[in-house]
């Protein structure tokens, strides 16, 4: 198969230049005809290294994907306050098992656009809408509760994500206005706080399912670097953030001691 002409131009440019470098050296041209050449021939130089660049192939796992007008939009609003880190959860950690539960919520939606929303007392876009999924793993993969202040515990709000989730969902509508928009809340509820939890007020119609995923046991267990020995997950607070968005509840400590992962 010929090559394509943007890949030969850079070695004909290189070719040029050599036979032009032979000319001048022949004809003892002044200083000013050297100086040309060297601009050409670096030029080339330029365009070759641009045209040999690695390419990635079609097959290669770490292709970005590139989702499709009708894929899905899927928020996820992950809580790392320090409740997070209690082991009530079988022998692991809250946080353990929610990560497991973000790993199994990219498996089941492999072609969509994910966005992630971390929260304790403020939100932080910690993903922009994006279908690089493979990117996105491991940084779930490395997510652990933000470290424990004085306040960390007690200035932790349920509800923390709720404005940066509604101009999420009114962006997305606007460059995916056939999409569906999913939200998965992730959280223990912040039972602590001596702070009430802020309302989610999504606009009208623009979450079309997900979940809330609650995390801890009604007997708690301590708070690794504080003085509470005993948290238990805030179903209430959940439940109500689940009515605010419009999706189920979801408690996931007694599937997760059994060593299930349950489909969400």
């Amino acid at each position: 198969r010929r090559p394509p002409r943007s890949t030969l131009f850079p070695y004909t440019t290189l070719f040029q230049s050599f036979l032009a470098l032979r000319r001048w050296r022949a004809s003892n041209r002044n200083r000013t005809a050297w100086w040309r050449w060297l601009g050409v021939t670096s030029a080339g130089v330029l365009l070759l290294a641009a045209a040999l660049r690695v390419v990635v192939v079609e097959d290669d796992t770490a292709v970005a994907a590139s989702a499709g007008a009708a894929e899905p939009n899927v928020f996820l609003l992950v809580d790392r306050s320090p409740d997070m880190a209690v082991r009530d959860v079988g022998d692991r950690t809250r946080m353990e098992v929610a990560r497991t539960d973000l790993a199994t919520v990219i498996d089941r939606y492999p072609q969509a656009r994910f966005a992630v929303i971390e929260f304790a007392s403020a939100p932080e876009l910690a993903w922009p809408l994006s279908a690089d999924s493979w990117s996105l793993r491991p940084v779930l993969n490395s997510l652990a509760p933000y470290g424990f202040g004085p306040d960390a515990v007690t200035a932790a709000n349920a509800g923390a994500a709720s404005t940066v989730l509604r101009y999420q969902l009114i962006s997305a509508a606007q460059q995916h206005p056939r999409a569906a928009n999913l939200v998965f809340y992730f959280g223990a509820g912040a039972r602590e706080s001596r702070l009430p939890a802020r309302d989610f007020e999504p606009p009208a119609g623009s979450v079309d399912g997900g979940a809330v995923l609650g995390y801890g046991t009604t007997d708690g267990g301590p708070i690794p670097g504080t003085d509470i020995d005993r948290s238990p997950v805030d179903a209430a607070a959940l439940r109500a953030v689940a009515n605010q968005l419009g999706v189920p509840y979801v408690a996931r400590s007694d599937t997760a001691r059994q060593g299930r992962r349950r489909s969400v």
